[in-house]
């Protein structure tokens, strides 16, 4: 289960196809993304929605200084080695930055430090998490205390909500 995968070569597709499966590709990233991305109507012209630059090296300053949590966590899934999914981390969401996503399953990973318990926080958590649910994906939230103390078993629940 925790096996590392080795990278398949990619598959001598045109650039059509690959745009073409983009397209169909129903992933909230793409919709309101920082990727180009086009209609495939004719006369349709390809359109960049891009975040502020702010926001992007804000979530690139995340992978760059992450937590001791989200280090640990990264290490066992980053490379599709848990069950040959592929986790990005400090992933921009609408107007969120989320911890870890699996775009393929629509599945976010927060951890949470001890900030997270007070109250002000947890209402700003439940209007992100609606916010998140309501553009399909689901979230797991762990407590930065539980990926160190139980980290093999936190990796198998999320193992098997990813096989659902």
């Amino acid at each position: 289960m925790f096996t590392k995968h080795i990278n398949k070569p990619r598959s001598n597709k045109s650039q059509a196809q690959c745009n073409q499966s983009q397209a169909r590709c129903n992933h909230p990233h793409l919709a309101g993304g920082s990727k180009l991305q086009s209609n495939f109507r004719e006369g349709a012209s390809i359109t960049k929605n891009s975040y502020s630059q702010k926001k992007l090296q804000f979530a690139k300053n995340l992978r760059h200084n992450q937590t001791d949590a989200e280090g640990l966590l990264w290490y066992y899934i980053r490379s599709k080695q848990l069950g040959g999914f592929r986790f990005k981390r400090q992933q921009i969401i609408g107007k969120y930055i989320v911890d870890f996503v699996c775009f393929e399953k629509e599945l976010i990973i927060e951890l949470d430090g001890s900030q997270h318990g007070e109250i002000d926080i947890i209402k700003s958590d439940k209007i992100r998490d609606d916010f998140l649910k309501y553009r399909g994906f689901k979230i797991l939230r762990f407590w930065n205390e539980e990926i160190f103390k139980n980290c093999f078993e936190v990796l198998n629940f999320i193992y098997h909500q990813l096989r659902r």
